[in-house]
């Protein structure tokens, strides 16, 4: 796939959640966590400073503002995931499609489409290699009149941080495609992968 093809296969801009999912670090752009956690600071710091000076309230507020320009500043670091999505995708030998769903946190399973004439793979010899990337990652069907595998990556999400949950399903998408999918593409080939 070139670098055209995998471009259009992405949305053109990211929002702040898809540039926040390739990346472990992402969490740190949660812009409702850092603001809740510069409350926090503020709060306390002013409950156990109301009869200091005025130098140690000014102190306190200034480290509630940390949280919120960190998250700032992690967000920016972050614009340029768009570009790391794409060079993985290029380097494929089949293309993704709607990965956006993968990256703003909508999906949990993918679709293998195999080629014309390609044999699928039968689920005793793909469950081991599915369970070497985690005992949550299995098949859900096998549609052998479409040539397809549906595949459950079984990441749970979280209600609290759920940019740390896109991340984990992120990171299995990208072992699972590297580790079995590319592997597995050698011996029958694939037309395709679908986030669904």
């Amino acid at each position: 796939m070139d670098r055209a093809d995998a471009s259009d296969r992405v949305a053109l801009k990211f929002t702040r959640v898809m540039n926040a999912t390739p990346s472990r670090f992402g969490v740190l752009s949660d812009l409702g966590s850092a603001s809740a956690i510069s409350g926090a600071v503020l709060v306390l710091s002013l409950f156990f400073l109301r009869g200091a000076a005025d130098s140690s309230r000014n102190l306190a507020l200034a480290l509630s503002v940390v949280p919120l320009a960190a998250s700032l500043v992690a967000a920016a670091m972050l614009a340029r995931s768009r570009e790391k999505v794409v060079s993985w995708m290029v380097t494929l030998p089949f293309p993704i499609d709607n990965m956006n769903a993968i990256l703003a946190g909508t999906s949990d399973a993918i679709e293998v489409a195999f080629a014309e004439g390609a044999v699928l793979p039968k689920r005793a010899a793909i469950a081991p290699k599915l369970d070497s990337i985690s005992q949550d990652v299995f098949l859900l069907a096998e549609r052998s009149e479409e040539r397809t595998l549906e595949i459950k990556l079984g990441v749970a999400d979280s209600k609290r941080l759920p940019l740390v949950t896109n991340h984990r399903r992120y990171r299995r998408l990208v072992d699972l495609v590297e580790r079995v999918l590319v592997p597995l593409a050698r011996e029958a080939p694939i037309s395709g992968v679908r986030v669904s």
